[in-house]
């Protein structure tokens, strides 16, 4: 959970939050990826990176808290835990729902009105 920067030198500093080491005399802290988050200072393994929650996705890389973990947008979801995209919701379809967790989010067109393309939050 610490990494010592300067060849020679005698303290170790502990990996910030969104990082870890889990490795002996390390010279970095390893990044939690991306569609995870810690807020663990000192990390020693990876099992700290937790997954942002299903509905919601994350692009950052050493993410310290769960406010990286964004919600899906209207017309898309995510049914799986740590994801770096959510899922767009097909043709035919839209949701204008946010946070949508299964591809139950998207609600099939009802007749006379379409959605030509995927990801659509209402349908014309």
């Amino acid at each position: 959970g610490s990494y010592e920067s300067m060849t020679g030198s005698y303290k170790c500093t502990e990996c910030e939050a969104g990082t870890y080491s889990n490795v002996e005399a390390s010279s970095k802290c390893f990044t939690c990826p991306p569609g995870t988050f810690s807020t663990s200072v000192g990390a020693n393994n990876s099992a700290t990176c937790l997954q942002c929650p299903p509905g919601s996705f994350s692009t950052s890389m050493a993410a310290s808290s769960s406010d990286a973990c964004l919600a899906c947008g209207p017309g898309s979801y995510s049914s799986s835990a740590g994801v770096q995209a959510c899922l767009l919701c097909p043709a035919g379809s839209h949701s204008e729902q946010t946070g949508g967790d299964s591809t139950s989010t998207c609600i099939p067109c009802s007749p006379g009105s379409f959605s030509s393309s995927p990801g659509q939050a209402l349908c014309r």
